[in-house]
């Protein structure tokens, strides 16, 4: 018997990646949504806020897959998932976070990340957490029309960090997804193949399609 799989956050960056896998794997799973779902994959009604629609929707499944927003209720909304999980005897908890959570930090974001992360340490549930480095996809989402331009401003000095692209992010939840027991209780930091500052990217970048942007440490 395989553990069915409840999806959420299933039409975001990373989890709409994470369905297409899962449906290629031919895995057992349903995706949790508030509004719309997506062609060829059962979904189910569920309000983060309400925990009553949480734990309907998790009759059955064994596995969580939580992804939340960054919102000012979404530490709310971890507990209100956990609680429901624990109603609903699910066995596995698999959280995406971010690698900054482990950083000691006033920021609200950081905040928030780490408060939920520890409520899924807490839970009493087996778990495991995953914590991507910066989306590759994001030099695209924020960023392309000011490397069009000719310049990218950031406050980020000669800082390097481990871009990751989103098909990665969701190729390792995946995996936990599908075998829970190998990360019990672990948190996996996910991160690209190499270091890079915003000039080293911005660099290759330039290299790849023969620009000439430069970045600009602010």
């Amino acid at each position: 018997m395989t553990n069915k799989i409840l999806v959420t956050g299933a039409t975001g960056n990373v989890g709409s990646h994470i369905v297409e896998l899962l449906k290629d794997k031919g895995a057992d799973f349903v995706i949790g949504t508030s509004n719309k779902g997506i062609d060829g994959t059962e979904a189910i009604s569920m309000d983060f806020a309400d925990v009553a629609s949480l734990e309907k929707a998790m009759q059955g499944i064994s596995i969580v897959f939580m992804l939340f927003p960054i919102h000012p209720h979404s530490i709310q909304w971890g507990k209100n998932v956990i609680a429901a999980a624990k109603k609903a005897n699910v066995t596995h908890l698999v959280r995406s976070s971010g690698s900054l959570a482990k950083i000691d930090s006033t920021l609200k974001m950081i905040e928030i990340l780490r408060a939920t992360d520890q409520d899924v340490k807490d839970s009493g549930i087996d778990y495991t957490i995953t914590a991507p480095q910066f989306f590759m996809q994001n030099f695209i989402n924020f960023y392309a029309n000011d490397y069009k331009n000719g310049a990218i401003y950031l406050p980020a000095g000669d800082g390097k960090i481990g871009f990751v692209d989103l098909r990665d992010i969701a190729a390792v939840n995946v995996e936990v997804l599908l075998n829970p027991e190998q990360y019990k209780n672990q948190i996996l930091t996910i991160t690209g193949s190499e270091n890079l500052s915003y000039a080293d990217a911005i660099g290759q970048t330039n290299e790849v399609l023969d620009k000439e942007s430069q970045y600009v440490a602010v």
